[in-house]
């Protein structure tokens, strides 16, 4: 599977009032519960919108699936260091799971973008809107009390 150029959409933290945001993130932490094994523990779930020339891609033979698992090939890819190569850096918005949980193609104003639900264990960056909650899971087994 080829790389596939993309960018993430900036978006508002609040989606359902109309205000003016002063400020724009490229993602949310999502805490509906999905059945991803460790999700709450040490994995969490992002809704992203990814802007890619949707039109160009399908009529090279593309599916909407390779293109998705392409952007997301491409949102994992490592920068440049400029110290050499004896530092990695770090992709620009985390490292995601290689498939997406779920992706689907959205229309909105003419213009078409993939909406994708991406799974991370990164539990807070800066980049995206709110944190990953962290699940409480008790144990069944209950110390004896004496």
């Amino acid at each position: 599977m080829k790389m596939i150029p993309c960018k993430l959409i900036p978006m508002k933290e609040n989606t359902i009032l109309e205000t003016e945001a002063s400020e724009y993130r490229y993602g949310r932490y999502i805490t509906n519960f999905f059945p991803v094994k460790g999700l709450g523990r040490n994995c969490w779930v992002i809704v992203v919108n990814i802007d890619v020339e949707y039109d160009s891609l399908i009529a090279e033979g593309l599916t909407l699936e390779e293109i998705a698992l392409g952007c997301v090939k491409f949102l994992n890819f490592r920068p440049k260091s400029r110290y050499g190569k004896k530092r990695l850096r770090k992709p620009l918005y985390g490292v995601f799971r290689p498939k997406p949980y779920n992706f689907k193609l959205m229309d909105k104003g003419g213009k078409k973008y993939i909406q994708a639900l991406l799974i991370t264990e990164d539990r807070k960056n800066i980049k995206f809107w709110k944190e990953g909650k962290k699940e409480i899971f008790y144990s069944w087994k209950r110390k004896r009390k004496r």
